[in-house]
């Protein structure tokens, strides 16, 4: 049919293209507008099928746009009609912007001229302003999530927002009100939306129904909205390919059929903001009552998990009972009690908790024992003790639990508080958690850093078992539930358990950082080494509190960890100990100097031989105990050390020596030699070489998975540059730095801040 569309709008051109404006009596844009109004009439179902409604172009205004279009894409017209015809059905088959515009010319001309009505906005709208303008423009957009969440308020809002932009008219349909033992009443859906955007029904069946709604929709500008659509199969009847039009649709899954169906990607809704939530709370309980109780408020915030329909529900509550004394902390307590006040349980109800199968619910009472807020699929999968997938999927889909950033998965609190695993099972799975844990967390350990010094043996034979996630990955995802462990297993005497655990968390700190969580697992690794009596492990871990402590700059209280860490080793001859504390020594000497130099003192360029003399007796003890691993690391050390001094020769046989004892299965220690080869280079000033070892020392840390040397990176590239004389890639290097420590109130920022203060001002 696109032979009839074209043919149509051959008779449109020709009329735009006379000169008289006044023909058979009647204004030529009149006959154009009916020739169009032909054209829109016949084009049928193969021809929508072509029409790709993401091309649709910028509004084309007056008669002669059809002209425009039309000698703009063709270029020359034959002279002979039917050769006519056939060259724009060839261009409007091939090009997908010029079959729109075409589209888009002819609706122009039909225009109704009637006032568009606007429906009213729905009450109580808040937050979701990132997802607004991505739902506006024409096309199919889904909109999915959990009940309760807000879909309805999104879509209706959009309508508001946008009604006057879709000039031909706007519909709502709740879907469930058309539904018969859950099959969708199709005809009665066509006949309610052509009703309402004004288009009289015409009584001639269902199949003839379905066509005029189709055509009737074909050209227009219209914004349709179907609420609570159930599948691909509804939304793909309801939703057809009308190029010019917004058509909204929400479900409450994002099922891989209609995922694969709907052409631009589902918009899935999440909980609200901080400030949405609390707006929409305070527009059902005023804003007097939270203002009068912030804690409380908060409190309870989290405890509706910034769901919509809680925090309605949660606000209506306080609004009945703002006499009360001290309304919204006795509701927090209420929640927490398991009570139900004004229906809370009602909204749990529709979401299922109270009909799930018997197996799923005996899995959701074993969930709620999970240390933190957050667990992961593997997480479960230990806790439970047999793939989690199908549960996990099964809460997801009711709405029991929601999904974070990163793979973390959460149930909400008032879920969680409602249900009670069997007796016996808290404790089975809490324990089932722990040994998983302790097994893959202590492999990652292994697979990453090999056979270094840990605070406490793991067997030789470890092997990274898990096919779907790194080693830093899995450390990465779950650094929070092994520092929860880490106090579970000590709580219950578990004490080789906590030490282990603490082990990986000595990884986790070299590769991700994360100093505040990990110290606090450390302190009870501490307590657990003691009660054990295990010297080694407690020296270990007195040091690593020790590193902590000197990362964040309380370089007393590393001191002092250090001295009783000392005290422990000195209970055992342990060699590869003793070259460990001389290192963290040597880090707190270095960190020393770095902090004053920081705080804008001006140190001489041996400030940092102390550190340097104290690693030089770690590679004394490495060397006469052939402790290779060890001896790859200090000589690394050493190394930069002396470039402080400017000594870059003898830093470069101390490189050298460190790549020979560095295993090349360990991308994190080789980019370390890497990057100081680069210093070495940039003193000598060949900066060929640099750039070859940056690019060398970037790629490493990227395979290795680390994430805290970026900085350190950054900052020599920053820092060469302004060697060569290129300002403003210094400027920017640093710039990006100030800017990081700025955001994170760090005392480093002050240097990149006068940095940036001492360079020429910018070129104009």
């Amino acid at each position: 049919m696109l032979e009839i569309l074209a043919d149509e709008a051959q008779k449109a051109l020709q009329l735009a293209t006379e000169e008289t404006t006044v023909r058979e009596g009647r204004p030529v844009l009149e006959i154009l507008a009916d020739e169009a109004q032909k054209a829109l009439q016949l084009a049928t179902e193969e021809t929508t099928k072509v029409v790709v409604p993401a091309a649709v172009g910028a509004a084309f205004a007056g008669a002669r746009n059809l002209r425009q279009v039309i000698t703009a894409g063709v270029r020359v017209l034959p002279r002979d009609p039917v050769a006519r015809t056939a060259k724009i059905v060839k261009l409007a088959e091939t090009d997908p912007e010029f079959r729109a515009r075409l589209y888009a010319a002819v609706a122009e001309l039909r225009g109704r001229g009637t006032e568009v009505a606007v429906p009213p906005a729905p009450d109580g709208f808040t937050d979701r302003h990132d997802v607004l303008p991505v739902l506006g423009a024409p096309g199919i957009r889904t909109v999915t999530g959990l009940s309760g969440w807000g879909k309805t308020y999104v879509v209706k809002q959009v309508r508001h927002d946008r009604a006057e932009e879709y000039a031909d008219g706007n519909a709502y349909v709740d879907c469930d009100a058309f539904r018969s033992d859950g099959a969708l009443r199709y005809a009665e859906v066509f006949g309610e939306v052509l009703r309402q955007v004004g288009v009289e029904v015409a009584d001639t069946g269902d199949a003839a129904l379905s066509a005029q709604y189709e055509r009737a929709l074909l050209h227009g500008r219209f914004l349709l909205v179907f609420d609570n659509v159930d599948g691909a199969a509804e939304a793909r009847a309801l939703a057809r390919d009308w190029p010019l039009s917004l058509v909204l649709l929400t479900a409450r899954e994002a099922l891989g059929e209609l995922v694969a169906w709907c052409p631009t990607p589902p918009v899935r809704l999440g909980g609200l903001d901080r400030a949405g939530g609390r707006e929409l709370l305070e527009s059902y309980a005023g804003t007097s009552l939270p203002a009068a109780e912030p804690q409380a408020t908060e409190q309870l915030l989290d405890l509706c998990d910034y769901v919509p329909d809680f925090l309605r529900r949660a606000g209506g509550t306080l609004n009945l009972r703002r006499g009360d004394f001290k309304p919204v902390a006795r509701l927090v307590a209420e929640l927490r009690d398991g009570d139900d006040p004004q229906g809370f349980d009602g909204i749990l109800t529709s979401l299922g908790l109270h009909s799930l199968p018997d197996a799923v619910r005996a899995d959701l009472a074993s969930l709620s024992v999970h240390p933190g807020a957050d667990f992961t699929r593997d997480s479960a999968t230990a806790l439970l003790g047999r793939p989690a997938g199908s549960t996990i999927d099964t809460l997801l889909s009711a709405g029991l639990a929601v999904a974070g950033s990163g793979g973390r998965l959460r149930l909400l609190r008032l879920v969680r508080q409602r249900v009670t695993p069997a007796p016996g099972e808290a404790e089975a799975a809490l324990r089932r958690l722990l040994a998983v844990t302790v097994e893959l967390a202590t492999a990652a350990d292994h697979t990453l850093e090999g056979d270094r010094l840990r605070p406490a043996v793991i067997p030789a034979d470890l092997r990274w078992r898990l096919s779907h996630l790194t080693a830093v990955e899995y450390l990465d995802l779950h650094t929070a539930l092994i520092v929860d462990l880490v106090q579970l297993a000590h709580h219950r005497e578990l004490h080789q358990d906590a030490i282990r655990l603490c082990g990986s968390l000595e990884v986790v700190l070299t590769y991700l950082g994360r100093h505040h969580l990990i110290a606090t697992a450390i302190g009870w690794g501490i307590r657990s080494a003691e009660v054990a009596g295990d010297a080694l492990a407690a020296a270990r871990l007195y040091a690593t509190r020790a590193r902590i402590e000197t990362d964040l700059g309380l370089f007393g209280e590393a001191e002092a960890s250090l001295d009783t860490a000392g005290t422990h080793a000195g209970t055992i001859d342990n060699p590869r100990l003793a070259s460990s504390l001389l290192e963290f020594r040597a880090r707190l000497a270095r960190e020393r100097v770095r902090r004053a130099v920081d705080d804008g003192a001006v140190v001489p360029s041996d400030a940092f031989m102390e550190a340097a003399g104290l690693i030089e007796r770690c590679l004394e003890i490495d060397r006469a105990h052939d402790l290779s691993r060890a001896r790859g690391i200090h000589a690394r050390e050493l190394a930069t050390l002396l470039l402080r001094a400017k000594r870059p020769d003898e830093a470069m046989v101390l490189f050298e020596e460190a790549a020979r004892h560095t295993d090349a299965g360990r991308p994190r220690n080789l980019s370390r030699i890497h990057l100081g080869r680069a210093r070495v280079f940039d003193l000598w000033e060949r900066w060929a070489d640099v750039d070859r070892e940056v690019a060398v020392a970037r790629a490493l840390i990227a395979d290795s998975g680390a994430t805290v040397y970026d900085i350190e990176l950054d900052d020599f590239v920053a820092e060469t540059a302004w060697h060569r004389g290129d300002v403003e890639t210094a400027r920017a290097g640093w710039d990006r730095l100030a800017e990081r420590f700025y955001t994170m109130a760090h005392p480093r920022y002050d240097r990149y801040r006068d940095r940036l203060n001492q360079l020429p001002p910018p070129r104009r």
